[in-house]
């Protein structure tokens, strides 16, 4: 119990390695159920989108193998479930969306589980077959799962937290989701910096310095010194973000050697990079990325088994967009070293630097402090306090006392709809992993003035998991004869959720209300293939 109104207590959901079929391939992801009998996938939460999104089993077809099931983060068969429903658009309780590009939806209702919520009844859809990618659990700033979690007493508000963990094959370890409050044992609260939060830009601060930083000196990223770059932070993405400009500076800072493709940035494994990626934002909140979480191995499903498929390179998780009139996006690299605590109904969210031990491996767990929304007086004045409230930064990696940001409330996410950190192409032994970005939803047609008062507008984003270290058996005899591999083996995550979660009694009916029409972009699309063009 907690003290908020409705007394729910916070749920925890470990984002982790889930697995999604009875071969037991795995998917990185948080775990949860759809169907009677429950269908068990691992979605990629979203903080830009508003609706549950999972990968009809069709899209496997005919083989249906387990690679194809692992990089979806599992299949929905809606034959399966006694409790599916489709319906039409018009009748489905989700958030309103248009379908400029008139392809094929399908819009259904079935029961949902998570955590020890059942939730009966609730909205998701499916893409057309050949479209659509990593599944996703909802969290913008409409999400329709934070929703019906509140509407049924589930938890104590809307608030979500994250931390998405490690995923470097040197210091892997299990992410975390906290609906309705915060993990106490990730940051500390003298730490915490505070932005504005919009519905048009729900999670964008601005990035003032970059920097790539190593004992012979600073290289600065950015090309001038008055240059600054706006980003959405979004959990769902394994890569950061860049103007081509930028990603060439990147490119010659670390020595990368050149590629077949311009997109990627390629290192030899016998000489990685050493430094860290310096990241300053507006009002001084300062994040160093360790090389470590910045150069990956190649990897990807191998007859079903998740592995390193090249261990004699390394590529960078930073990708070019040569796009305008969009906020790039920035997602694990930069997250993992930092807590992120969203609040929509103060209309902020915070930044703190994570504390990334595993507490699994020391016999310990998490603590949780729920969060509640608001009170408001009989003039609807809210009167409550930040959960966390603004102070000054006192970590080391600080270089100012105001923790604010500048955020263009004008700016557009931009997304990278289905963009892949993945699909190898074997070409003379080498193997290079592309990174394919798809073509933007927003268009910047209208000035900042005009969308300041638009409704809320977000994009729909899924990423394949392309690099992520999934467990030790999903590496192949070659590459763990590699050390640093190997340390991986001994120190990856396991899938057990760690301590012990507040009991919540699981409410078996919900009569979800209709979400206030806003104006989206269209669910996500497709795993990016190499002959595909958007």
């Amino acid at each position: 119990m907690s003290s908020c109104p409705n007394g729910a207590a916070p749920i925890f959901l470990e984002w982790g390695n889930i697995s999604v079929n009875v071969d037991q391939t795995l998917a990185r992801g948080i775990q949860v159920g759809i169907g009677t009998p429950q269908q068990i996938v691992a979605l990629s939460p979203s903080s830009s989108d508003n609706d549950l999104y999972v990968v009809n089993k069709e899209a496997c077809q005919p083989s249906y193998n387990d690679s194809c099931s692992g990089q979806y983060g599992g299949l929905f068969n809606p034959t399966a479930s006694t409790s599916y429903v489709e319906v039409t658009q018009a009748q489905w309780n989700g958030t309103a969306e248009p379908n400029p590009n008139h392809l094929s939806y399908i819009y259904f209702n079935d029961d949902l589980s998570f955590g020890n919520v059942v939730v009966d009844g609730f909205p998701a859809f499916m893409d057309q077959l050949g479209y659509g990618n990593q599944g996703t659990l909802p969290l913008g700033w409409n999400s329709s799962f934070l929703n019906a979690a509140l509407a049924q007493n589930a938890t104590p508000s809307r608030y979500w937290s994250l931390w998405p963990g490690s995923r470097s094959i040197d210091y892997s370890v299990p992410g975390e989701l906290v609906v309705g409050g915060i993990d106490v044992t990730r940051f500390e609260p003298q730490n915490v910096a505070t932005f504005q939060s919009t519905s048009s830009c729900t999670l964008c601060p601005i990035v003032t310095g970059l920097t790539w930083d190593t004992d012979n000196g600073s290289v600065n990223i950015f090309s001038n010194a008055s240059e600054a770059l706006q980003i959405s932070l979004q959990p769902a993405i394994n890569y950061l973000t860049v103007t081509p400009d930028m990603f060439a500076n990147f490119a010659n800072a670390t020595g990368a050697s050149l590629t077949l493709d311009p997109g990627v940035l390629a290192y030899d494994a016998a000489q990685p990079p050493v430094g860290n990626l310096t990241v300053t934002l507006r009002g001084g909140y300062q994040t160093q990325i360790t090389s470590a979480d910045l150069f990956v191995y190649p990897r990807g499903y191998i007859n079903g088994t998740y592995s390193v498929t090249n261990s004699t390179f390394l590529l960078a998780e930073m990708v070019a967009q040569n796009n305008t009139g969009y906020v790039k996006n920035w997602g694990v690299p930069y997250l993992t070293f930092n807590y992120l605590m969203v609040d929509y109904a103060r209309s902020q969210f915070q930044l703190a630097p994570a504390i990334r031990t595993d507490f699994s491996s020391q016999g310990g767990g998490y603590e949780l402090s729920a969060v509640c929304d608001p009170v408001t007086t009989v003039t609807s004045t809210p009167v409550s306090s930040s959960p966390v409230p603004p102070v000054t930064i006192t970590s080391s990696t600080s270089k100012s006392s105001s923790p604010k940001s500048g955020n263009n409330t004008g700016a557009i996410v931009g997304g990278v709809v289905g963009g892949v950190l993945g699909l190898a192409l074997i070409l003379g032994g080498l193997a290079l992993l592309f990174y394919r970005s798809r073509k933007q939803n927003k268009t910047a047609s209208v000035t900042p003035r005009e969308q300041m008062a638009q409704p809320e507008r977000v994009s729909q984003y899924t990423a394949y998991t392309g690099t992520t270290p999934r467990g030790a058996y999903e590496v192949d005899s070659t590459t763990k004869s590699n050390p640093e591999v190997e340390n991986w083996i001994n120190s990856a995550g396991s899938d057990a959720v760690r301590g012990m979660r507040d009991k919540i009694d699981p409410s078996t009916m919900l009569t979800l209300p209709q979400m206030p029409s806003a104006t989206f972009n269209s669910p996500p699309h497709p795993l990016e293939m190499p002959s595909e063009h958007y």
